[in-house]
């Protein structure tokens, strides 16, 4: 879609200069590169969610401000009693500045909440594979709001100041 950011790269309004480009986007066969946070993804966002569904072997991929809000996120969406433990959640943290190893138990797995912490840094990610769900939960998360930041998913993606933080973009799970 034509249009530019306004007020720099983590800016979250757009311009549509085309009237083509408000009717493409309201009728969804086409998504906006810049706009509200809740509602378009960030090219970092995008950038890291394709990272950890790649390296994670999942279709779906939502990123939160960290393991603890994510772990919620996929409860609340699961409808989970607290205090109930499931069979079908891996939950994989690693050591600061390292990425979660994906691990035989988090193959075989139908969820995988992540904890990403580096350089002062933390992160959040809910990986499936399962469409309705996770659909579902991208809603919720629109509705309630944490989602994170474009400036923090940009470390984490290789796309900005690096700050102590590992690409997960650029890492191999071989060399993890």
């Amino acid at each position: 879609m034509a249009g530019r950011d306004i007020g720099g790269e983590h800016a979250i309004t757009g311009t549509y200069p085309l009237l083509d480009d408000v009717i493409a986007f309201k009728e969804r066969p086409a998504e906006a590169e810049h706009g509200y946070y809740r509602f378009v993804k960030h090219r970092a966002v995008r950038s890291l969610e394709a990272a950890l569904c790649a390296r994670f072997d999942r279709r779906h991929c939502r990123l939160t401000e960290s393991l603890q809000v994510a772990l919620h996120e996929l409860n609340l969406c699961l409808q989970t009693p607290p205090g109930t433990e499931r069979s079908d959640v891996v939950v994989l943290t690693a050591e600061e500045g390292a990425l979660p190893v994906p691990t035989p138990a988090a193959a075989a797995a139908k969820f995988i909440v992540l904890g990403l912490r580096a350089g002062g840094l933390r992160a959040g990610a809910v990986l499936g594979s399962s469409d309705r769900i996770m659909d579902a939960l991208a809603e919720q998360m629109k509705r309630r709001g944490p989602i994170l930041s474009s400036r923090v998913a940009a470390v984490f993606a290789g796309c900005g100041p690096a700050g102590g933080a590992t690409s997960v973009a650029a890492a191999d799970p071989a060399e993890s």
